[in-house]
């Protein structure tokens, strides 16, 4: 019996330091749930961030393909109004108005069938200098390429 009443105590001992644990063990493992679904549930926010930033970034993109299709309506429609309006100015010059404004503004005149010489170049066309003037040589009157015209053709 003694035996028995030491396996006896032996159990109730062992069931007493059990029951003394169990208390803590649940705690521990209710703790461990806890970080659990704390991990679970930065996880999850996780995910949703970065889905929402996936959204913002998609949503972004496609503003800008609207604008960048806006701006290349505009810019085709004011690049074919500069082509009429280029097509309108390269018709509304004729050689008659040039004419016009050359005579009334610059006095120019019509070349005459005299002081028209033909010059047939063979071979390289170059020119040559019959004398070079130095800067210092040069008259101090202002000579414009007009004034010359003017002179080699009153001649």
């Amino acid at each position: 019996m003694a035996n028995q009443s030491l396996a006896y105590q032996s159990k109730r001992s062992r069931e007493a330091y059990i029951h003394d644990i169990r208390p803590v063990i649940q705690k521990k493992q209710v703790k461990e749930k806890q970080q659990a679904h704390w991990k679970i549930a930065v996880v999850i926010a996780f995910f949703i961030i970065g889905g929402i930033s996936l959204i913002l970034q998609n949503v972004q993109i496609t503003e800008q393909s609207n604008k960048n299709a806006e701006l290349k309506a505009h810019y085709a429609q004011l690049y074919s109004s500069n082509k009429k309006k280029e097509i309108e100015i390269n018709q509304k010059i004729d050689l008659k108005t040039v004419e016009e404004l050359a005579v009334a503004s610059y006095n120019m005149n019509r070349a005459r069938k005299e002081q028209i010489v033909y010059i047939d170049v063979k071979g390289q066309d170059y020119g040559v200098m019959a004398k070079q003037i130095q800067p210092d040589e040069a008259p101090e009157e202002n000579f414009n390429v007009l004034t010359g015209l003017m002179t080699y053709l009153e001649e």
